[in-house]
């Protein structure tokens, strides 16, 4: 068994690292190299590789974030009390991150045609050689949205601690037209249905027009700033990507990359980003602009416009993403979970960590509880049952 590492995605042959990527758009080739390209924060990157007599059986896709730029990390992580744990040495960086913080997606790939033993022994390589890294950058390791039980057990014999991702939110996708969509989401929330049929009335004769642009050439500063912007309100820090991102998505995924805008004529009101390929779409980053955006419900008509066109264009599942529940759930979302398992840079870290991780994983296990009943509810009403 061989482990090989590399510092750009441009090293490495991309119809190899596709063919065990699948379907996995968030994992292609194509999206990491623009992710390595267009970074906003100060983080660098490397990919594990490991092959046995050549053949390629497994892989990751890890960022090193720095000291000065942890505030995101510790968001995801802490939560509204990111600020405390960064003022009392508890932050996250430096540290090596694996896994995608946008969309849903496992951190490490693995050759669908290995035995369950035999991909724990790929996982295992893997995880040894970022414990090894971590160790030489004195940084802490984590790895996001692990659900597969043998990358879970080789990350707890490598000492790492396990906590609830915040669930993220889809719905699997059975209608052939918007309007049958809507015909059946009577069942689960028939204000929502009411409100929906109101905005698209209201857009209308207001003038608000929603459009799909797929032109790297038209993607205007405007359109970037909106999402950065929303970002920022939402989450206290600014997308992790720099403006040339979604000129070079519609560049390198064509089809595969979904950016849609809202605007009055005169100014952006918002725009959605998303990524698919086999029939899976994520809506990735959503912004708004605006108290006009707000007064129009630019939010609500960029989600529905985005279920409109996965329906469209046969997807069979969409990803809606994290946070704002009650909207999502409203419009018959249903929740996946995951784990994120976490190493400390040092056993004094690691020992505050211990402290800290089971009352983070009491908050969001609260959270995945109250979602549970309405999730499987609203899977049971949407497919008729």
């Amino acid at each position: 068994m061989e482990v090989q590492q590399f510092d750009s995605l441009s090293k490495i042959d991309a119809a190899e690292w596709d063919r065990i990527a699948g379907d996995d758009v968030l994992y292609s080739h194509a999206w990491l190299s623009v992710v390595e390209m267009c970074p906003f924060e100060k983080a660098d990157f490397f990919y594990l590789l490991v092959r046995e007599r050549g053949k390629l059986l497994g892989a990751a896709a890890c960022r090193i974030h720095l000291r000065d730029d942890s505030a995101s990390l510790d968001t995801s992580f802490y939560g509204r009390v990111s600020g405390l744990a960064r003022a009392v040495g508890l932050g996250a960086a430096p540290a090596i991150v694996v896994g995608s913080r946008f969309g849903f997606s496992p951190p490490f790939l693995l050759d669908p045609a290995l035995s369950d033993s035999h991909a724990e022994e790929i996982a295992q390589a893997l995880v040894r050689r970022l414990v090894e890294r971590a160790e030489v950058l004195k940084a802490s390791v984590m790895v996001r949205n692990a659900r597969r039980e043998t990358v879970a057990k080789v990350l707890s014999r490598e000492g790492f601690l396990p906590t609830p991702e915040l669930p993220t939110t889809y719905i699997d996708i059975r209608w052939n037209t918007f309007a049958e969509f809507i015909r059946d989401l009577r069942n689960v929330h028939r204000a929502t249905v009411k409100g929906i049929r109101h905005q698209i009335s209201r857009a209308k004769r207001e003038g608000i027009v929603i459009e799909r642009i797929t032109d790297p050439a038209l993607v205007s500063a405007e359109v970037y700033e909106v999402l950065d912007q929303h970002h920022r309100r939402l989450n206290g820090v600014p997308i992790p990507f720099s403006h040339a991102l979604l000129p070079e998505v519609l560049r390198k995924l064509g089809d595969g990359a979904e950016l849609i805008v809202a605007s009055d004529g005169s100014r952006v009101l918002g725009a959605m980003f998303g990524l698919r390929r086999g029939g899976v779409l994520h809506a990735m980053i959503v912004g708004t602009a605006t108290e006009r955006a707000r007064t129009t419900d630019t939010y609500f008509l960029m989600l529905d416009h985005m279920m409109a066109r996965a329906i469209e264009s046969g997807d069979r599942r969409l990803y809606y993403g994290r946070l704002v529940y009650a909207v999502k759930m409203r419009r018959g979302c249903s929740i996946e979970d995951s784990m994120l398992w976490i190493r400390g840079r040092s056993k004094l870290h690691r020992a505050g960590l211990k402290r800290i991780t089971p009352i983070r994983n009491i908050r969001v296990t609260r959270m995945i509880r109250a979602l549970e009943p309405v999730s499987r509810s609203n899977a049971a009403a949407l497919q008729g049952r």
